[in-house]
């Protein structure tokens, strides 16, 4: 949704993964539902944005006892986009910091470029 300048999203999902080993008959398995919101301003071309997700496993099945390192979490979210669409060229930094399980936080930096002709 956009008012102005200003663009409110947000998203409900579900992730799964597994991981399956070769030499096991052991998986890893991993089911996630995740609830976000994000909050971005319009600039010409740049779009810096904040953002904020909570995050809950469902289910853990792995070789280590389950949800180790807890199973809530929230993701706290600070980025830019970059669009040129004259050029084709579009891009983007973001710094992701997951707080709130019981024995650990993570902090990531993600950067994208995406060239389309």
């Amino acid at each position: 949704r956009w008012m102005g300048d200003l663009q409110f999203a947000g998203r409900v999902s579900y992730l799964h993964g597994e991981e399956d080993y070769e030499l096991s008959t052991t998986k890893n398995k991993l089911s996630q539902w995740r609830a976000a919101g994000q909050l971005g301003y319009w600039m010409n071309g740049i779009q810096p944005y904040v953002g904020l997700a909570y995050s809950t496993d469902r289910r853990i099945a792995a070789n280590n006892p389950p949800n180790e390192l807890g199973k809530n979490a929230c993701l706290w979210t600070a980025g830019v986009n970059f669009f040129s669409l004259n050029s084709g060229l579009t891009g983007g930094l973001v710094y992701n910091r997951e707080s709130g399980r019981a024995y650990g936080d993570r902090d990531n930096v993600m950067a994208n470029i995406n060239y389309r002709f």
